[in-house]
């Protein structure tokens, strides 16, 4: 994916995303919006909208954004990102979400957050978990 400029800065976007004015339809363009953003305090904008917001939708259209954005530009705070994604308070979705992109990075760190979800209360995460690491252990063979 091309990285594109944006014009608004990240914290301005947060801004906006938050304000009591903007719309539900903005919310989504604001997150696809800073999914576009390459500036280094997108990530923190992401993760305060992440911690914050209550609705479903909006914490898997973070996801999504996240899912796209360049791993070598944003890897460590996209590791902490989901490293609150994938913990039990969020719903199940959104955990097996955040698992999904945990398994697409070698990085120990996501092996390690995998390992943790084995012992999520939800018995289809833990499988997930546990089937993510059987592929992994097979693939180091």
């Amino acid at each position: 994916m091309a990285i594109v400029e944006v014009d608004e800065s990240p914290r301005s976007l947060e801004r906006r995303y938050f304000s009591s004015a903007t719309t539900l339809d903005d919310r989504m363009e604001i997150l696809r919006l800073l999914g576009l953003s390459d500036a280094p305090d997108t990530l923190d904008s992401l993760m305060r909208i992440f911690r914050t917001e209550k609705r479903f939708d909006f914490k898997m259209k973070v996801l999504e954004v996240l899912a796209d954005m360049d791993g070598q530009l944003h890897g460590e705070k996209k590791l902490t990102l989901l490293a609150l994604a994938v913990a039990p308070p969020q719903p199940k979705l959104v955990r097996e979400s955040a698992l999904t992109q945990l398994d697409d990075d070698d990085d120990p760190r996501a092996i390690a957050l995998i390992r943790g979800a084995l012992r999520d209360p939800d018995h289809e995460v833990r499988e997930m978990a546990a089937d993510f690491l059987r592929d992994k252990a097979g693939e180091n063979r």
